[in-house]
């Protein structure tokens, strides 16, 4: 067995789901809300375009017997280097810090290279998803001085939209759930200006360590999910679920200080 595989399966897993909505849910609950629904909008944005272009253009991967890892789905564009770059540019281009500038670019360049040492996609792929990111990114970054906290609505229903379309074509089970674990939570985060932000715009910022519970919480539900629920339309409510709870979090668990009366 390559010795190496064990590294890049690190970085492998960066790119993944869980990893995302572990990190977006901690910023949300516990660090900045405004930024974290920023990022839960570059992620699903980007998300949503990989699995539009997979299944219309429908590009193959490298043959299966060279895969280190398994993998789903067609091969352009990669959705590892597109989703990372996405969050980790967003985040750099928010923060303007040039040293998360600097580790955002050498983290999203392991995570895309894992995908080519495991032999699961051409660079031709990580090329695609590295564009959509970093067009996303900046997309995101630019549009949210105008927009404002309508950010997340105009985002989720495009997202939304992009996931619903991907499956105009057939599809395999595994786009298929991805496309509905995508539109799920878009339509949640599409909901947040109009329905949910009025619930928690006055709760406080949770503390770290009930971020870090909530998110580790969020990213393993998001795991059973995927691998317990089979039914599309319960597949469906329980991401819906989990997006709901996710942002509805920080009203539910983190109260204001009581104040005593004099």
């Amino acid at each position: 067995m390559n010795p190496w595989v064990g590294f890049w399966m690190v970085f492998t897993l960066l790119g993944t789901e869980a990893f995302y909505v572990l990190f977006c849910t901690f910023l949300y609950v516990s660090v900045d809300r405004d930024l974290a629904l920023k990022e839960f909008s570059a992620v699903l944005l980007s998300a949503s375009i990989v699995l539009l272009l997979k299944q219309w253009l429908r590009l193959p991967r490298p043959p299966r017997s060279m895969w280190l890892v398994e993998a789903h789905g067609y091969g352009f564009p990669s959705g590892h280097a597109g989703v990372s770059s996405a969050f980790w540019f967003t985040l750099a281009l928010e923060k303007a810090s040039p040293l998360l500038a600097a580790l955002a670019v050498v983290l999203v360049a392991l995570i895309s290279a894992s995908r080519l040492a495991l032999h699961v996609h051409y660079p031709r792929d990580i090329a695609g998803g590295l564009a959509i990111g970093t067009l996303i990114a900046v997309l995101i970054h630019y549009a949210g001085r105008r927009m404002g906290r309508n950010l997340p609505l105009v985002a989720g229903i495009i997202a939304a939209g992009l996931s619903a379309a991907s499956l105009l074509q057939p599809a395999d089970m595994h786009t298929l759930y991805s496309a509905l674990a995508v539109m799920s939570i878009s339509i949640i985060v599409a909901s947040y200006p109009v329905m949910i932000e009025d619930a928690v715009r006055s709760a406080p910022t949770c503390p770290k360590w009930v971020g870090v519970l909530v998110a580790v919480v969020m990213a393993a539900a998001a795991l059973a999910i995927n691998k317990f629920i089979y039914p599309p339309l319960l597949f469906t409510a329980a991401y819906m679920g989990l997006g709901a709870a996710i942002l509805l979090s920080p009203k539910l668990l983190c109260r204001p200080a009581s104040t005593k009366q004099t």
